[in-house]
């Protein structure tokens, strides 16, 4: 059929039909054309960018009509889409902490600022009922009102009632029987390592919530590419506490055989940017001070004491029962943001104790010939120990990029004498130790898109340990023709450690692969001088190699195979006769890491490691050192030797956060 055989009606239709296809295009082109895409920025009168302010869009005709809306961002930023036929627009920006603030723009696409003054708003009073625990992820919350009693002097105690979390004397935290890796308090870490000064001296009046990071990688540019096994703890601070100064101060008096005391003050500070805790402690009531300075960072010391006093052992009971004291502390901790993610800390603490003891204690020993032979031994000590640490360290942790340089100093000196009475003899020592220690930590991280990127850390430790130790009478007369003996002993660390990496050359599927370097080497000396039996001894460490790292990760599966292979070399010489003898090997140390996550509450982990160790220069002395008044000791030294170990584990994990909240109560 052609357009000649339509009849007139038919072409009326079809015009009709093309005029409202006409008109609906018409229509929809009309509404793309009208649509504005609204941008801008929402400033405080001191020119600084709110965040979380929310923005809405209303036509000048209808106000009450809202026709899109946007937060907010960190920096202060929105943007939404508008569809209005109206000529102008209304922006309404409001927010708890701001004054509500409207503008009128037009209804096109642009850019605009709202500028809105603070505002404090003073709310009703509302009871809310918290869950005791509860989870969020891989984060464990704790409710510290629902643990905390009237008799809980410091955070420790009500951590010691929460299920999952145990906390020695001395203030360090374990969870599930691993100790933490770290303590924040909003975020924050402020203690480095020295955390048991806060957890034995922060109010728990003050925490609102515990929160047990599982899982925590605290180096947010080796997040999803490196697992943590231990968690941490963070402190989340009720609101009327931040910006507040507080000051605690106690003072306890009382007497005894003598005048008794114990007083303390304790400031605190925190805002979000900065915090502050500094405090002080004094007492002779049997109170250790000196546990709450133990550093829980792996900061082990290279050096020990070889020559010791003896002094009255400790019985079977609490220390606060036979400890006579006389201690005094004081700490200062101090941290502040730097730019979005960097930190700088102050740490430092000094510690005066002076230790009184007295013991008397019989041994009895039954002879062959059905005899009995008993000693008696009264013995009285003093001991006066000064210590005192500093640290000053900046970290950056950024989503790309990890920067962390920490410079610690310590210093301690020991001085004791002792007196003792057995057999018949009357046996009196005097000792000395002064240990000097300078260690420098770094660490650098960078990651790209790519999860491509590097890893490098290094150690240096300086660290220098004269002691002494003089006995009156001389015991071994056969050995050393001396009326009395003086045993001097010195030694000394040089140390560096030092690793680089590649975080993945390349992946498949879920397999990476990430090589590294190692390079790390130690010198240790000993020299000891005992009338005429010296020791003069250099150990040198060197430990180089390269190694990778396979990795496979799932969901639920981590497992990872790490393959170094070593250049070892260890050398002795001793000075004094000119003898030097050394060892060289090449040994590869595997080390594997399995992890099967079943669900959020059940973990299968299992473990297996080979090593090499090494000797110390501790045991390979051969001339006499007197390390203590009833024990003169040397080495048969045959030569340098090395051991193997062989390391293997299998754990299972089990957790159910109901039962946790139900043991709460």
């Amino acid at each position: 059929m052609d357009a000649k055989s339509l009849a007139p009606s038919h072409i009326l239709t079809l015009m009709k039909q093309a005029s409202i296809i006409l008109l609906m295009v018409f229509y929809a082109v009309l509404q793309c054309f009208s649509q504005s895409v609204i941008s801008g920025v929402v400033k405080n009168v001191e020119g600084a960018a709110v965040d979380f302010v929310s923005v809405i869009a209303s036509s000048s005709n209808a106000p009450k009509t809202i026709l899109a809306s946007a937060f907010t961002d960190e920096n202060g930023k929105f943007q939404m889409s508008v569809k209005s036929e109206s000529d102008s627009l209304i922006l309404k920006a409001s927010s708890v902490e701001i004054a509500p603030t409207e503008i009128t723009v037009p209804n096109r696409t642009g850019n605009y600022e709202i500028i809105v003054e603070n505002r404090a708003v003073e709310l009703k009073e509302v009871v809310v009922k918290s869950k005791k625990v509860y989870s969020h992820g891989d984060t464990i919350n704790y409710n510290v009102g629902s643990f905390l009693s009237q008799t809980d002097q410091s955070i420790a105690d009500v951590l010691r009632k929460m299920p999952g979390i145990t906390v020695s004397d001395a203030g360090q935290v374990s969870y599930q029987g691993k100790p933490i890796k770290n303590f924040y308090i909003e975020g924050l870490d402020l203690m480095k390592g020295h955390y048991g000064i806060a957890t034995n001296n922060i109010d728990p009046n003050n925490i609102a919530t515990v929160q047990v990071l599982e899982n925590h990688q605290d180096i947010k540019a080796l997040k999803g590419l490196r697992p943590e096994e231990q968690a941490s703890i963070n402190l989340r601070l009720k609101e009327g506490v931040k910006g507040v100064f507080n000051l605690i101060a106690t003072l306890g008096g009382g007497y005894g055989d003598e005048g008794l005391w114990n007083n303390s003050a304790i400031a605190t500070y925190f805002r979000r940017n900065s915090q502050f805790l500094a405090t002080y402690k004094g007492n002779n009531t049997g109170e250790d001070l000196s546990q709450e300075l133990y550093s829980f960072d792996n900061d082990y010391s290279r050096t020990s004491n070889i020559s010791t006093i003896s002094m009255p052992s400790a019985p079977g009971i609490d220390k606060r029962f036979y400890y006579f004291n006389r201690s005094h502390n004081a700490t200062f901790n101090n941290v502040y943001r730097v730019g979005k993610s960097g930190e700088f800390g102050i740490n430092a603490a000094y510690l005066n104790d002076r230790d009184t003891r007295q013991s008397h204690s019989a041994t009895t020993n039954y002879l062959p010939d059905g005899g009995v032979n008993t000693v008696d031994e009264i013995m009285n000590g003093t001991a006066r120990m000064q210590k005192a640490y500093g640290d000053l360290t900046y970290m950056n942790n950024g989503d790309e990029s990890y920067l962390k340089e920490q410079l610690k100093f310590d210093w301690s000196t020991t001085d004791a004498d002792s007196r003792i009475v057995a057999g018949g003899d009357n046996v009196s020592q005097i000792g000395k130790t002064d240990t000097y220690r300078l260690l420098n930590k770094f660490h650098m991280t960078h990651r790209n898109t790519s999860d491509r990127g590097f890893e490098i850390s290094s150690l240096v430790n300086l660290e220098k340990r004269p002691h002494s130790l003089s006995v009156s009478p001389n015991l071994f007369p056969d050995i050393i023709p001396s009326d009395m003996l003086y045993q001097h002993v010195d030694f000394r660390n040089i140390s560096t450690e030092n690793s680089a990496g590649l975080l993945s050359v390349f992946k498949v599927g879920n397999f990476t692969l990430h090589p590294s370097a190692i390079v790390n080497y130690h010198h240790n000396s000993l020299e000891s001088r005992l009338d005429a039996t010296n020791n003069d001894l250099t150990l040198d460490y060197l430990d180089a190699g390269i190694g990778a790292e396979v990795m496979f990760n799932t969901r639920k599966i981590h497992a990872s195979l790490y393959l170094p292979m070593k250049y070892r070399l260890f050398r002795l010489n001793n000075r004094l006769d000119g003898d030097i003898t050394d060892k060289n090997r090449f040994r590869v140390e595997p080390s594997f890491n399995f992890t099967y996550k079943f669900n959020s509450s059940h973990n299968l982990k299992a473990s297996a490691m080979l090593n090499y160790m090494t000797p110390s220069i501790e045991t390979l002395y051969s001339g006499h050192i007197l390390t203590s008044y009833r024990q003169l000791s040397a080495y048969d030294v045959a030569g340098l030797y090395e051991g193997m170990n062989q390391f293997y584990s299998l754990g299972y994990d089990f957790k159910n956060i109901l039962s946790m909240n139900a043991s709460s109560g």
